[in-house]
């Protein structure tokens, strides 16, 4: 976030935060930001949970594919989510399709790294049979090993690939050092996630059954199109996810870099300049 066309007033107070004020400024952001992000949230929920609803229905998908599904297609959303708030946050132009073409420009790196980041998932939701549940518990097994081990190193590795713009390799080790001192913190912040991901899930699908089985009094709806109710969930939880990594990230700058005080000392560089060339136009 550098150059000279590029606004460095914050939309937020830059300073360190605890991790509950850091999800509590994301729910915050999002809520005053909302007729901003409301076009992307509207038309990539749409796009994403119509799509995972058609393939799971065109091809009479279980349950457990059409949570890999939206494991594998739901991470691109939040990036995009990503790309278009770090401009948003700074106050930089920025529309959808700019966001949608910055995640694309590293699309190579994203499907790997969601990829890598879904195997523990995939191994639960494929479980058969025929597996006689080993599959499943190896996942589990290795879904506390990606969750201690690896995953919390990472966490800010594609905020740092699509808002500092660095190559693939370089992004990897920005964002091992940015976790260096604060392996705890990040552990937290991915746990957390999951824990409110998991509650907007719970939320939406009990929601919606109650709705359309109860009061709308239509029969078989958790047996039929429950898992459905559970994918819009996920999908609806994808921005909020999003934005509470994203200022986490910020958190982690501030607090390692005194990246707040470079963002005011760069606005009031940037206001100078302006100042003097209106001046010299004068």
């Amino acid at each position: 976030m550098s150059g000279q066309n590029t606004s460095f007033q914050a939309r937020v107070v830059l300073r360190p935060r605890s991790l509950d004020e850091t999800f509590d400024l994301a729910i915050r952001y999002l809520r005053t930001a909302l007729r901003d992000f409301s076009k992307l949230l509207v038309v990539f929920t749409a796009i994403l949970t119509g799509g995972i609803v058609a393939v799971s229905w065109f091809f009479e998908l279980a349950p457990g594919p059409q949570a890999a599904l939206a494991f594998l297609t739901v991470p691109f959303y939040e990036r995009v989510v990503t790309a278009f708030a770090g401009r948003h946050l700074f106050s930089n132009p920025i529309s959808i399709f700019g966001a949608i073409r910055t995640v694309a420009k590293r699309l190579p790196f994203l499907v790997v790294h969601a990829g890598f980041c879904a195997i523990p998932a995939l191994m639960i939701c494929f479980e058969n049979d025929d597996s006689e549940g080993l599959l499943a518990g190896f996942g589990i097994m290795l879904a506390v090993a990606w969750a201690v081990f690896i995953l919390p190193m990472y966490i800010h590795v594609t905020e740092v690939l699509l808002l500092e713009q660095l190559p693939s390799g370089h992004a990897m080790r920005r964002s091992r050092t940015l976790i260096s001192q604060r392996f705890g913190r990040a552990l937290g912040t991915m746990l957390f996630s999951l824990v409110v991901r998991g509650c907007i899930v719970a939320m939406i699908y009990f929601g919606m059954n109650f709705i359309v089985g109860f009061v709308l009094q239509f029969e078989g709806v958790s047996e039929n199109i429950g898992s459905y109710f559970a994918i819009l969930g996920y999908v609806v939880a994808a921005p909020y996810v999003a934005l509470a990594r994203l200022f986490d990230y910020v958190d982690a700058r501030t607090r390692r870099e005194g990246w707040d005080i470079q963002v005011r000392f760069n606005a009031i560089a940037q206001r100078y300049a302006r100042e003097e060339a209106d001046r010299l136009a004068a």
